[in-house]
């Protein structure tokens, strides 16, 4: 049995060895060693590194090394001195691989970060680091550590696009990886505040050993809600790795949705070149922007900041197909699109679908400039809609049944929606060609004054209607109603005015032109003013103090003032030709002298907007 004892005599050396390791370990002073801590991390970052707290090493229940007041200057053009912030700094490490000069990491905690991203005015990012070639990951390269646990706590990232961008506020209340159990999964929870929303997540993503393993298929599930709202990612992903930094990343068999929005397909994003570029193909079905829109924030939605900054963090190519696009109620079915993103400029050519039945096609640009507001363009045509369709949609019922064109040509700049609608041009225009009115679009309109704007309408509940048009020519992002008219076969009512678009309001003026005479001095114009969402009508008072019947027995001032551009010899009871042809700028409305006449001081602009200051 002699090999027993030399077996004892094995285990009481290393005992003793381990012992006298441990106490060494347990007494050294490692405060002594930060400035070469502090040079390590200068030379490896490029960056003045402070550690103000004290180096500890702990024994119990593992080893475990901490760093506290850690301090990481910014670049030189920064904004603030300090990149980042950290309170409390720990690592946990194996004691075996310690006794013999090697650390090995089994989890790492952070605790109290603050960091701050951002861009200069050269487009470059502070955390382009001097001692990273290409300021990607550091010149020392080496594994990944083989971290079973990380938790962060109390962490705020601070990101700006640029000099003069306001700052965004990314809060990460709690983030845990722990080992989920499952051979190369990792199990992760997060609590965060993104920009003012709450974010909830959990699920499984591929731990640190399998994102080493060359080809490796690394599965992801996820689940949480941001601002209430559910999310779900699942995806398997596949990396392409050169030495320790990963150049491509692939994630087949994608599905992903949030709240009614669903979606499936593949995507890939490249690493290689001075922002990632992503390409993906996605099929959804309901994509409704309305719900998405309104999802998180506080407030008015039309002066909530856009995240346009995301426009300058990557390049790429989106194609997406959809059953069915929803924005403003209205629905686009079919739609087919594809969407290119390139220093900052993110451009969606082709858009093609169907509204109300009705081919639609567009064009969207929006540009992300290193100075001045975002930009953005809107080009769209619809035609052949049903209109019937479109009523139902936005006023939940059909008051207007017929066929209708419309087109949109738009440009804005601003980080708001109001701010864009406040600086948009360009013109909007819809024409509804033969169909049926019913009597309750009058009495939606008019409401409380119904009965003096409305003698022409009969007992019926419905009656023809031979056009409706309309064009708006926008300017500063006031409308203005170049061309209004509604013609139907008991009455041609006209408009003119102007719709403030980043107010929401209007302040519009209809004339009707009953076709029986016998009621020309019943019919009395109306103004509509107040909030869009809640116009308030009232009588015109230039009618009212001429008399009922006095302004309409004036062809001068009467309701036909607002028709006679539309009007041509002997085609008084057929406006429409002339009416579509000005809303398609095929000729130019007034441009005769009757024009002239409702613009002299005498005439119906002329006279209203005196009468209009004088009651201000």
């Amino acid at each position: 049995m002699r090999w027993l004892r030399w077996l004892g005599v094995a285990v009481a050396i290393v005992v003793v060895l381990a012992g006298g390791a441990v106490a060494y370990v347990a007494t050294l002073d490692l405060n002594a060693y930060k400035g070469d801590v502090q040079a390590a991390l200068e030379e490896m970052s490029g960056r003045r590194v402070e550690i103000a707290g004290a180096l500890d090493l702990s024994w119990t229940p593992r080893p475990n090394l901490t760093l506290s007041g850690v301090r990481i200057a910014n670049a030189e053009w920064g904004s603030e001195q300090a990149m980042a912030t950290v309170g409390s700094l720990a690592v946990g490490v194996e004691l075996l691989p310690l006794l013999t000069g090697q650390a090995r990491m089994t989890s790492l905690r952070l605790s109290d970060v603050r960091l701050l991203l951002e861009r200069g005015a050269d487009g470059r990012g502070n955390w382009q680091l001097a001692g990273a070639p290409g300021g990607g990951t550091s010149a020392s390269g080496g594994e990944l550590p083989e971290i079973r646990k990380a938790e962060l706590e109390r962490v705020s990232l601070i990101w700006k696009a640029g000099p003069k961008a306001a700052e965004r506020t990314y809060r990460i209340d709690r983030l845990t990886l722990a080992d989920s159990g499952s051979a190369g999964q990792l199990a992760v929870a997060l609590a965060a505040v993104l920009d003012g929303d709450a974010v909830e997540l959990t699920g499984t993503l591929p731990d640190f050993a399998a994102l080493r393993r060359p080809g490796a298929e690394l599965p992801v599930d996820l689940k949480g809600s941001f601002a209430g709202t559910p999310f779900a990612l699942a995806a398997a992903f596949l990396v392409e790795r050169a030495g320790t930094a990963v150049d491509r990343l692939r994630a087949d068999r994608l599905a992903l949705s949030f709240g009614d929005l669903s979606a499936t397909g593949s995507a890939g994003v490249d690493l290689t070149g001075a922002r990632p570029r992503v390409e993906a193909r996605l099929e959804a079905g309901t994509v409704d922007l309305d719900r998405i829109g309104n999802a998180g924030g506080s407030g008015d939605p039309l002066d909530r900041s856009l995240p346009f900054d995301l426009l300058t963090l990557a390049d790429g190519r989106l194609e997406l197909t959809a059953a069915r696009l929803v924005a403003a109620g209205v629905a686009v079915d079919g739609l087919t699109a594809t969407a290119r993103l390139s220093d900052g400029t993110l451009t969606v050519d082709p858009m093609v679908g169907k509204v109300a039945g009705g081919a639609l096609t567009g064009r969207l640009v929006l540009e992300r400039k290193a100075k001045g507001p975002t930009g953005l363009s809107v080009i769209a045509t619809a035609s052949g809609m049903d209109m019937g369709t479109v009523y139902r949609a936005l006023m939940g019922e059909a008051l207007i049944e017929g066929r209708g064109d419309a087109a949109l040509d738009l440009r804005g700049a601003g980080e708001t929606p109001r701010a864009l609608l406040g600086s948009s041009q360009g013109v909007a225009r819809l024409v509804v060609h033969e169909g049926v009115i019913l009597n309750r679009y009058w009495e939606l309109i008019a409401e409380d004054v119904a009965t003096r704007f409305l003698p022409f309408v009969s007992d019926a509940d419905r009656g023809r209607l031979n056009c409706l048009v309309g064009r708006f020519d926008i300017a500063k992002g006031i409308a203005d109603a170049s061309v209004l008219m509604v013609d139907s076969e008991r009455v041609t009512v006209a408009g003119e005015g102007t719709v403030d678009l980043a107010a929401q309001t209007l302040d519009m003026r209809l004339v009707p032109r009953p076709k029986d005479p016998s009621l020309f001095s019943l019919a009395t114009p109306i103004l509509l003013t107040g909030p869009l969402a809640d116009p308030r009508p009232a009588p015109d008072p230039v009618a009212v103090a001429k008399g009922l019947g006095g302004i309409a027995a004036s062809t001068a001032l009467g309701p036909l003032g607002l028709l006679l551009p539309f009007l041509s010899s002997g085609s008084a009871d057929q406006p429409c030709p002339e009416a579509i042809a000005a809303a398609e700028a095929k000729r130019v409305p007034g441009a005769s002298k009757a024009s002239s006449e409702q613009n002299k001081p005498g005439g119906i602009k002329g006279l209203f907007d005196s009468l209009r200051k004088a009651i201000e």
